[in-house]
């Protein structure tokens, strides 16, 4: 059965699933992946909140309405035989009008660039030396009325205002700005060895854009609670992710003050920062707009 799947990147967790089966089902696909909200019919850039969704065909409703029709009237035709395999996904980039269309995922030419958080709060290309941070967690932290999980069920796009106030409460790492602009593509991972006074916990993390003037823009999330820290596999940032079965039995309990090793995947994302930006890890343990909190 041939599938047409359109998906926003800041659109509850969707995005995976859509990168997920086109990287491993022998389906004919057509993907989309845009600067939308849930369905494709809501605009949801981070980066460039002004909606430009009339200008561009492949981001209009005319234009994706245009799109499933075609899609429909290619396979149900009496005489049309569906195509076996292959396909292709496009995807834009959020904080340019950029479209890209490939047929694999991940695309080729990919790199891996990893950061290390340091006790200043700073985000350095290099180790330095083993250090501890400590963190409080604040209940109160939270993402908004319009996160990713919320904005689809009121029918518009994700939206995160400045979130510099909402750092505060977060333990924060940030990088030196930026020497030219670069393309982040893929599952962002973050490595934590850390401690807990619970005997369970859950880890919040952001990828964020702080702007030469101080304001931080959202890009991404991802979340793990302690118990389903076991992982299937080594974390593919340029793949699908971290591997991990989330099943009861694989789960790993927690002692207090037990040192433990998280793997923490964030949900995929396509966007540019530009030079003279800085990347940001916000870091927090609970996220009060949807999910509930259970201190200890």
């Amino acid at each position: 059965v041939p599938l047409l799947v359109r998906v926003g990147w800041v659109d509850g967790a969707f995005v995976t699933g859509a990168l997920t089966r086109f990287a491993t089902l022998p389906n004919h696909q057509t993907v989309e992946i845009g600067p939308w909200g849930h369905g494709g019919r809501t605009y949801a850039d981070t980066l460039l909140p002004v909606d430009p969704l009339d200008e561009s065909d492949l981001a209009s409703p005319a234009g994706q309405d245009r799109r499933l029709v075609e899609f429909f009237a290619r396979y149900l035709k009496e005489d049309s035989a569906p195509p076996v395999g292959s396909g292709t996904l496009t995807y834009s980039t959020l904080g340019t009008d950029q479209w890209r269309t490939v047929d694999a995922w991940p695309p080729e030419n990919l790199d891996v660039r990893r950061l290390y958080p340091g006790t200043a709060g700073e985000l350095a290309d290099d180790a330095g030396s083993e250090s501890t941070v400590r963190y409080a967690v604040d209940p109160t932290s939270s993402t908004g009325p319009t996160n990713r999980w919320l904005a689809g069920e009121i029918g518009q796009g994700a939206a995160y205002p400045d979130r510099r106030g909402a750092d505060e409460t977060l333990l924060t790492f940030t990088s030196a700005p930026l020497s030219a602009d670069l393309h982040i593509l893929g599952f962002p991972v973050v490595t934590f060895h850390l401690a807990t006074t619970g005997i369970d916990g859950v880890v919040y993390v952001y990828l964020e854009d702080v702007g030469p003037d101080g304001s931080v823009t959202y890009l991404t999330e991802g979340c793990l609670r302690f118990l389903q820290r076991a992982t299937a596999g080594l974390a593919e940032p340029m793949g699908l992710g971290v591997p991990r079965s989330f099943a009861r039995a694989d789960r790993l309990p927690v002692k207090p003050g037990e040192n433990l090793d998280l793997v923490v995947e964030l949900l995929p994302v396509s966007a540019l920062l530009r030079s003279g930006h800085r990347i940001r890890i916000a870091i927090a343990g609970n996220d009060a707009s949807c999910f509930s909190y259970h201190g200890s």
